[in-house]
């Protein structure tokens, strides 16, 4: 099991948080085109899931779950290949999609290394309705751009890449209209890479960040922000604290994040790992409850 690290706020009172493994499975499938997946949404409850792959792909379907709250199997899955801006299915430059996130009107937002960009999708059409001019993020154009995207309470987007202009940064960008605003970038300590976000249930911002070492092995961190509007309007993400750093090797290559509340309305931490499409990797989702009990 992943090692926990309970974590306490400095203000009054004290949250002891505690994160209990739900489950931990392993999708497999005989679909040659599965794998790679980088971006996941679960949706409220825990009944359906979403997630795109470093291929162009967009998969759904049913979760099926156990006594305990773990994930089962998964049922009526169905693959969409998305298109490009130029509506070609999606192939190398053009088919890196590296996070998603459920957008405030309901349709599907997709962020993309390579060609960098992000744009909105509504299935069964693949089709993407851009969400900036095409050329936005040319700075970002390769391998070190986008690795996460997350909705706002008011349904804005927000966009994190790998690398900021800065060593030992993440950047931000914040979605206003068909504008995207740079906000302060956000600390990357300890040698770790962003990998995915979301918003939680309680507002914060929860980023799940990736380290390789030596051993090849990953380790896996989750920090939890808090969201506090600026003196310009713009939002800040404040107060980090640390919930989940895991020993190399006790997960695989975790790139995907969704927090999505249970029937008896307790917060859960999902993941999902991308396999590379390597035979010694696999594609595995593990779920985290998270209880928060006053001191």
């Amino acid at each position: 099991m992943a090692a926990i690290v309970a974590c306490l706020s400095l203000t009054e009172p004290a949250l002891a948080d505690a994160l209990t493994l739900r489950g931990d499975f392993t999708w497999e499938s005989d679909d040659a085109n599965l794998g790679g997946l980088s971006g996941l949404i679960v949706s409220a409850g825990g009944s359906h899931l979403t997630a795109v792959s470093d291929a162009g792909w967009l998969y759904d379907a049913d979760v099926v779950r156990d006594d305990a709250g773990g994930i089962a199997a998964l049922e009526n899955v169905t693959a969409l290949h998305l298109r490009d801006n130029r509506k070609r299915p999606a192939e190398g430059f053009h088919a890196n999609a590296e996070a998603l996130s459920r957008c405030g009107d309901g349709r599907v937002c997709v962020a993309f290394e390579g060609y960098a960009r992000i744009a909105a999708f509504d299935p069964p059409d693949p089709l993407p309705q851009p969400l900036h001019v095409w050329d936005r993020f040319q700075a970002l154009w390769g391998n070190e751009g986008f690795e996460a995207l997350a909705t706002l309470p008011d349904g804005r987007l927000i966009a994190i890449t790998e690398a900021g202009t800065e060593a030992g940064t993440y950047g931000v960008f914040l979605q206003q209209g068909n504008v995207w605003a740079g906000l302060a970038p956000l600390a990357a300590p300890d040698g770790y890479a962003a990998t995915g976000a979301d918003i939680g249930p309680d507002g914060r911002l929860y980023l799940l960040e990736r380290r390789q070492g030596w051993s090849l092995r990953f380790q896996t961190r989750v920090r939890r922000f808090a969201v506090r509007p600026g003196g310009d309007g713009l939002p800040r993400f404040e107060d980090p604290e640390t919930l989940l750093e895991t020993a190399p090797g006790d997960l695989d290559n975790m790139e995907g994040i969704s927090l999505w509340t249970d029937t008896a309305g307790q917060p859960v931490i999902a993941m999902i790992s991308d396999d590379n499409f390597f035979p010694w990797q696999s594609t595995r989702i593990v779920e985290y409850g998270l209880a928060e009990q006053r001191e």
